[in-house]
């Protein structure tokens, strides 16, 4: 515990960072030199200031002091992957490996570039010697350090990226689980856009040749190459799935594709040409011109009404900064600690990943309330507002298997609307419309809140009425209805009326299943008409069928 608080202590009141590129005072010849020959003076050596360095070369390099520190440690770019160097021992030299791909096990230093510890009492004035072979299609540098600063340096770059692939393994296990449980493709696309996040750094900051796989010995470059297009790949699909630009916007869903392929290419040509090194610039345009596209198609699709696209949006601001303030701390090295541009991408891509995973939460929301309206508008009678007969009928069946459950009554109400063809008739059809719509609301009013009200068609109505444990609550029930909906209604300044007529049915008594007691109810109705009728005098009678005073 005292030990990590004294290093964070390091990490945060250690003076300025004080590391410098010594490749312009270093001095170079031709890397197919044998050992012997540049160890016994025998190879020419140029300045290397003002001079372009080939992928294969004998670096001399002599310090003179002026270092903070008493071991200086020496730091070689990640493009390196194995490299030698010849420190002064004695009377001789002794041959060091270091590099990406060399085994952490075996590693000289524990930092995530290649670097060596140096003793300046051994080199005593003495030149040093590199042979290396990079990777021209990325900068190449030498730079020394103090060791205190590389210690610390070495640890607080590790901190981040230990939380980076924490953070991200916390997101891709969350939104895997989305894209598992509601079959989310967005999810999915972006899960893998996460993995390919988790590769590229572990490629990159050599962590993965160093741990991983120390032994299997891949070419980091083209390791760096395949993770980097498949983060485009992946972020691309992404995008196309998230923002639905197929559809929505199919003149930047091509853009966006252009830019891809446009993308994978100059990085190929970048990594297969042997002056690749030349459309890096060009590379780094056509990927910040990428985020751009991806910017605007997520800001048209959010003035299209999209909502989630606001987080979309929103992601790619840390992004874009984190990638900017990275490679400018890479190019111009300015003194001092400049902790989060030398982290720039891990903090960028970070935010952005947790941002994308807001955006994709917001996403889902919209689609369920959209699926929502769409089931309540497929379940719903379009004038009335009620039920429709495939909503009520699957409502049955759920309110039967709990009645089952629970040993309580369901009751069935089947209504029918006495006289309603001769109002159509009469003052027209939107009347008629009009006075289901009251009658609709009015029997909404007549029941419970537990209560199933449907329009089964025309002028017949269903309700579904629960915990009825005995005939008698049905039948309260009814007459509320009746009484209820009886009362003569003004339609446009006409006040018209219709008579209801209302059978019911009981379960388990009448059936057990829903056409049962449909049918049941129904016959309960027209039984109820034909005595009504039977018991209507033949004149002067004050039938409830319909009437009307204007």
């Amino acid at each position: 515990m005292s030990a990590a608080l004294a290093v964070l202590l390091l990490v945060l009141l250690r003076p300025g960072d004080t590391t410098r590129d010594v490749l312009p005072f270093a001095q170079l010849a031709p890397g197919t030199a044998s050992a012997a020959d540049v160890l016994s003076g025998r190879a020419t050596f140029r300045p290397a200031h003002g001079s372009s360095v080939p992928p294969l070369i004998w670096i001399r390099l002599t310090l003179t002091g002026g270092f903070d520190s008493a071991r200086p440690v020496l730091f070689l770019p990640n493009s390196v992957d194995v490299a030698q160097a010849y420190l002064p021992r004695g009377n001789g030299y002794r041959r060091v490996l270091f590099g990406t791909r060399v085994p952490f096990a075996t590693s000289p230093q524990p930092f995530l570039l290649p670097a060596i510890e140096l003793d300046p009492q051994s080199l005593a004035g003495k030149p040093i010697y590199l042979h290396v072979h990079y990777y021209p299609d990325t900068p190449f540098f030498v730079r020394i350090s103090p060791q205190l600063d590389a210690i610390v340096a070495g640890f607080d770059t590790r901190i981040v990226i230990g939380i980076f692939f924490g953070v991200l393994l916390a997101i891709g296990l969350c939104n895997l689980y989305v894209a598992i449980a509601v079959r989310e493709r967005s999810a999915a696309f972006f899960v893998a856009y996460i993995v390919a996040l988790f590769l590229n750094e572990l490629v990159t900051t050599g962590i993965g040749s160093q741990y991983l796989w120390p032994h299997a010995a891949p070419d980091p470059r083209v390791l760096t190459f395949l993770t980097n297009t498949l983060a485009f790949l992946t972020g691309l699909l992404f995008t196309r799935s998230f923002l639905q630009t197929r559809y929505a916007i199919p003149a930047w869903d091509r853009t966006l594709i252009a830019w891809f392929i446009a993308e994978a290419s100059i990085d190929t040509l970048r990594h297969a040409l042997p002056n690749g090194l030349t459309l890096a610039p060009l590379l780094l345009a056509v990927q910040l011109g990428g985020m751009l596209i991806t910017v605007a198609a997520g800001i048209i699709r959010m003035r299209q009404g999209f909502a989630p696209a606001r987080f979309f949006v929103l992601a790619f601001a840390p992004a874009i900064a984190g990638y900017m303030a990275n490679l400018a701390y890479d190019i111009y090295m300015p003194p001092g600690r400049w902790f989060f541009a030398r982290n720039g991408v891990e903090f960028g891509f970070m935010f952005e990943s947790i941002i994308f995973s807001f955006s994709l939460l917001d996403r889902i929301r919209t689609l369920d309330e959209a699926n929502l309206k769409l089931r309540t508008i497929a379940s719903r009678d379009p004038l009335t507002g009620l039920f429709n007969r495939t909503a009520f009928f699957e409502r049955f069946d759920a309110e039967i298997a709990a009645a089952q459950k629970s040993r309580k009554g369901l009751g069935v109400l089947y209504i029918d609307l006495d006289g309603f063809k001769t109002v159509n008739d009469r003052y027209g059809h939107r009347t008629g419309d009009l006075l289901l719509q009251v009658i609709a609301r009015r029997l909404r009013m007549a029941v419970r809140d537990s209560d199933t009200i449907a329009r089964l068609g025309g002028d017949e109505f269903a309700i579904l009425v629960t915990s009825v444990n005995t005939p008698d609550v049905l039948e309260k029930v009814k007459e509320d209805v009746m009484r209820m909906a009886d009362t003569p209604v003004t339609v446009e300044g006409t006040v018209v009326s219709v008579g209801i007529t209302a059978g019911s049915a009981l379960y388990p008594r009448d059936g057990v299943e829903p056409d049962k007691l449909i049918e049941a109810s129904d016959r309960a109705m027209y039984a109820a008409k034909q005595a009504r009728a039977q018991a209507v005098p033949a004149q002067g009678s004050t039938t409830s069928h319909l009437w009307e005073s204007l």
